[in-house]
């Protein structure tokens, strides 16, 4: 049986294919120093694999797939930073909560991560927009002093890691992973 050819998109090395895993390193915690990696084939090296170190989770809303619905998908992503999705019912959230989970493990992401891919990418939405919308409202500020500052996007992925650690650190994310039935 011929195996199924990756479709990650790496965002570090802009090349095509290879395998998330997620490695702990160092010692302590078991969850607290676990990183992503990307798993690359790489004809230079003697075990013809090269690791891209992705850092915590930041980075896994930045993996893109190889797939012409991926477009589709982010904006499903997008609407559900909206009143429109938080307006509908539960049952249609869960569904539609499901048919995105499907969705990505049928255009190729793995199995075990796609809560992690999914709750990145929400998050990133979101914390992309509010920065935004306060760079905006300091550009637009009558005051002087506040006009010339502006939102420190440096800040941004050590903002977005903290945050996706403490959701992937809680019972309620563990128990949602734990339940999850996929396709």
């Amino acid at each position: 049986m011929a195996r199924k050819e990756s479709k990650l998109w790496c965002c570090k090395c802009l090349q095509s294919g290879g395998t998330l895993t997620k490695r702990r390193a160092g010692s302590g915690d078991k969850h607290k120093n676990e990183y992503f990696y990307i798993m690359h084939y790489d004809p230079t090296k003697k075990s013809k694999k090269r690791s891209c170190y992705l850092g915590y989770a930041a980075r896994l809303a930045t993996i893109t797939l190889n797939d012409e619905r991926f477009c589709k998908y982010k904006d499903v992503i997008r609407v559900m930073d909206t009143n429109i999705y938080k307006n509908l019912d539960k049952d249609v959230k869960e569904d539609t909560l499901c048919g995105i989970l499907n969705l990505l493990v049928d255009m190729g992401w793995p199995k075990k991560f796609v809560l992690e891919k999914l709750f990145a990418d929400i998050y990133n939405s979101t914390l992309s927009r509010l920065w935004r919308k306060k760079d905006e409202e300091l550009g637009n500020s009558a005051f002087i002093e506040k006009r010339k500052s502006s939102v420190d996007f440096s800040r941004y992925v050590d903002t977005l890691d903290q945050i996706l650690f403490d959701v992937f650190r809680s019972d309620g994310f563990r128990n949602l992973k734990e339940g999850l039935k996929l396709n």
